[in-house]
């Protein structure tokens, strides 16, 4: 009897045992789903050393082993080294060394098939990137301790731009400054954004716009506002004065456009700024002057 009860309690005892998992001091999180690369040594089962790695990719900051244990030990006794694991997301520190306040990266991915760096101490890390202050997607090299590691990420800028409030067709007949917000962003538009959205009326768009769409140059082309051989208002303005008379427009003009007017009195020619519909500006000259 004595015998058998021996051998039950050697069994149960083998039986009960831990398995123990090492893995590293430090994590540093390249993808969201880590490998089996994440442990060093294991004699637990593939299902545990699986949980382990789940537990792992969820996890960010200080973690506590004990904690881990009592997860992963529901099944059967885990044992975990080291005792504690700090585990951070690798872009973070490509932001910290990289990033200014018109920069930010994010979508990190390793040109090695790397899920993560793994270290059981403190390492300084060196990031370096070409042609980083223009938005897109570029090569970073990592250097810590004796290892090079290639990564790339996506490069957004923070600029303020304007945002449509709601869908516009390319057929509007006059857009206003009331369509769209100012909004601080992280872009990868390379196109020049819009930023005269007080003189939006003088520009039509070139496609439709959804709601919070980002408002792009190449969204817009400027209108005809004076067409030629019509006759406009002309502002003169001297250094004390300012006169308005009537002139012809010698061609058609957009918004900003210098063009020549005619007096329609003394047929002279003088050069005018348009300002606005069917109004343009110039230097006062005795010629435009004759009304």
């Amino acid at each position: 009897m004595k015998v058998i009860l021996l051998v039950i309690f050697v069994s149960f005892s083998f039986y009960t045992q831990a398995c123990s998992i090492s893995s590293y001091s430090y994590i540093y999180k390249i993808n969201k789903k880590l490998d089996d690369q994440i442990i060093q040594k294991s004699n637990c089962t593939d299902k545990i050393n699986q949980n382990f790695i789940a537990l792992i990719s969820q996890a960010s900051g200080k973690v506590s082993s004990n904690h881990l244990q009592g997860i992963l030990s529901k099944e059967s006794p885990v044992e975990l080294t080291p005792t504690t694991i700090y585990i951070k997301p690798l872009i973070e520190l490509v932001n910290e060394q990289l990033a200014d306040d018109r920069t930010q990266f994010s979508n990190l991915k390793s040109l090695h098939n790397k899920s993560f760096i793994g270290l059981d101490s403190t390492q300084s890390f060196r990031f370096k990137c070409s042609n980083c202050d223009i938005p897109g997607r570029r090569n970073i090299s990592l250097n810590y301790s004796k290892n090079k590691l290639w990564l790339s990420a996506d490069i957004f800028k923070k600029i303020y731009g304007f945002q449509a409030k709601q869908s516009l067709s390319y057929m509007t007949p006059v857009l206003s400054h009331k369509d769209f917000a100012r909004k601080k962003i992280n872009t990868q538009i390379r196109s020049p954004l819009f930023s005269d959205i007080r003189n939006i009326q003088f520009y039509k768009l070139n496609k439709h716009l959804k709601e919070g769409d980002i408002l792009t140059m190449n969204d817009l082309s400027p209108k005809n506002i004076v067409s030629m051989n019509q006759k406009i208002k002309l502002l003169i303005k001297s250094k004390n004065i300012t006169l308005s008379t009537i002139g012809i427009a010698m061609r058609n003009g957009k918004f900003g456009d210098y063009i020549e007017v005619k007096n329609p009195k003394s047929k002279k020619r003088s050069l005018a700024k348009i300002i606005d519909y069917n109004k343009a500006c110039l230097l006062y000259t005795s010629d435009a002057a004759d009304d």
